[in-house]
């Protein structure tokens, strides 16, 4: 009988196991051994050991690339995370029949292709037909170069991604603040707490996991960030906003150096896999889990 049953589990496993094995872990293992080689597609696998590994301390472009990834991913964390919490606690505040009508206004952009409002937000960041420097200019004031200077595309590539992306961040915050008991606020409202002492001691310690999930996750995919620098700016001005993503891209699609990008690539799983370790054991100091 249980060499029956375990048979049966391992034949309804079979279609996921394949699937992980093909799709995952083959990639994986096949990363890890082109990183480790000299390789460009036509030519068989050339070994060279750790060298893609060692190019990784001392080519400064890739370090630059880096640094840029830190400061766009910063930015945006720290800009998604707040807006969509001040966009979460407004809805919140409307009647139930507005807010199925606000949820649908601020998640769709969300839904909508980057590559096509990336078309209409390159536009709207021309330096001489956008819309922003229009009305600058009627302001009196003078053009500015929001994706062609340094010191603006970091703003504009967090700006555009607000606008695309926040509505994640916005949804996850609404569930979180459904999800707190009402007698709370009743108890604190009988105690004759106010709107800030209420938002301070109840709303927000008992959104922390929420916060958690969603500071994590936009870690996650700001630090793999590649549609907003690809679609508006395709890096430049420069290597102002290249992102490692978009250099690993280029890397592998455009110089054909595929060892280097799998070693690229091997580099970010582990930075990451890092941040993800530190941000883990972290929130045991400021998320709380108990609603009683």
């Amino acid at each position: 009988m249980k060499r029956h049953n375990g048979r049966d589990a391992a034949l309804f496993l079979a279609p996921t196991a394949v699937t992980y094995a093909v799709f995952l872990y083959i990639p994986i293992v096949s990363c890890f051994v082109i990183a480790m080689s000299d390789y460009d597609i036509l030519s068989p696998l050339n070994f060279i050991g750790f060298s893609n590994f060692k190019r990784l301390f001392t080519y400064d472009r890739t370090l630059s690339t880096y640094l840029t990834t830190f400061k766009l991913a910063g930015m945006v964390v720290i800009l998604h995370t707040i807006i969509g919490l001040m966009m979460a606690l407004i809805v919140r505040h409307f009647h139930r029949r507005f807010q199925s009508v606000l949820r649908s206004i601020y998640y769709l952009p969300s839904i909508l292709t980057t590559a096509s409002v990336a078309i209409a937000w390159r536009y709207i960041f021309h330096s001489d037909l956008g819309i922003l420097n229009y009305f600058l200019r009627q302001l009196g004031l003078s053009n500015i170069p929001w994706l062609l200077d340094p010191q603006w595309v970091y703003g504009s590539i967090a700006v555009f991604s607000v606008w695309k992306f926040v509505g994640g961040a916005f949804l996850y915050y609404l569930i979180g603040l459904e999800t707190i008991p009402e007698s709370l606020y009743e108890a604190a409202k009988i105690d004759g707490a106010g709107s800030v002492s209420t938002f301070r001691h109840i709303t927000l310690p008992m959104l922390t996991p929420t916060i958690f999930f969603v500071v994590l996750n936009l870690c996650i995919g700001a630090t793999q960030m590649f549609d907003e620098p690809f679609f508006l700016t395709g890096g430049g001005p420069g290597d102002a906003s290249r992102t490692v993503n978009l250099f690993l891209y280029e890397v592998a699609y455009k110089e054909f150096n595929f060892g280097y990008a799998s070693a690229i690539a091997i580099s970010l799983f582990f930075v990451l896999a890092i941040f993800t370790i530190v941000q883990v054991k972290a929130s045991n100091k400021w998320v709380t889990y108990d609603r009683a």
